[in-house]
């Protein structure tokens, strides 16, 4: 992660600007509550400004912010290009992790100072940091995933649904695994169920056995879904598997 170039960096009570409708910058807004009230509405939903949390806002995105009168709120917002860009609003309680605390607290000190070069530096590092951290997150997630759809195919394949076991959406689910792995999980426990079947048929077991195990509705339905996939029927595949292992 890179930061090309600052544009802007200041730490003040922001009632002389607010509030701003449909804003849209070519370039990333990095935020920090510092304290007060206030609320942003980006990609349809309402959220308010949560004191020592860090913002990032994307690129290209309509931006509304707002600020409460009674309760003036006041940020350090660096305005920076980033490379790559984020392409989703990234919000973080820098409180749950010391070394966030410590850079946001020199980038507040160097922010003040109007001190570009060091805001610079310092932003790349935050920014680096919180990428490489979500990314490792990331992995940790889909590894996961893989490693379940190994034990679980047969019902992955045919409800195709981990939310419930992960306690994220399908959607977002199906963004972290193809992201990692290049396949959909249900593609991935297709491929798996596959694998399994062949080995079921190199063993011996009859076709309706095979049928019955796999919980196909009738023999008839899965020698479909077999030519479907294999391009040719059960018994065939099962000769075929016969006279290669002669």
């Amino acid at each position: 992660m890179r930061c090309n170039l600052i544009l802007e960096h200041y730490e003040e009570p922001v009632g002389k600007f607010w509030p701003y409708e449909n804003l849209v910058r070519p370039f990333s807004m990095i935020y920090y509550s510092v304290s007060g009230k206030g609320s942003f509405h980006i990609h349809g939903k309402d959220y308010p400004f949560v004191q020592n949390h860090l913002y990032i806002f994307p690129p290209n995105t309509p931006l509304n912010l707002y600020y409460d009168h009674g309760d003036e709120l006041r940020i350090m917002f660096v305005h920076a290009f980033l490379a790559p860009e984020p392409e989703k609003l990234i919000d973080i309680d820098i409180g749950q992790d010391g070394f966030l605390t410590h850079i946001v607290k020199i980038m507040r000190l160097y922010v003040k100072k109007s001190d570009s070069v060091y805001t610079q530096k310092l932003t790349e590092l935050l920014v680096s940091y919180i990428f490489e951290r979500k990314e490792i997150k990331t992995k940790s997630l889909s590894s996961s995933i893989m490693s379940y759809i190994d034990e679980n195919f047969i019902e992955v394949f045919k409800n195709n649904d981990l939310s419930s076991v992960f306690n994220y959406s399908n959607s977002h689910i199906l963004k972290i695994f193809k992201d990692n792995f290049n396949t959909t999980p249900r593609q991935y426990a297709l491929k798996l169920l596959l694998q399994h079947i062949l080995s079921l048929l190199k063993e011996g077991l009859p076709i309706s056995q095979i049928s019955t195990t796999l919980e196909f509705s009738s023999p008839e339905n899965f020698s479909k879904f077999f030519k479907k996939n294999f391009g040719c029927t059960p018994s065939e595949m099962k000769k075929r598997l016969k006279r290669d292992q002669l």
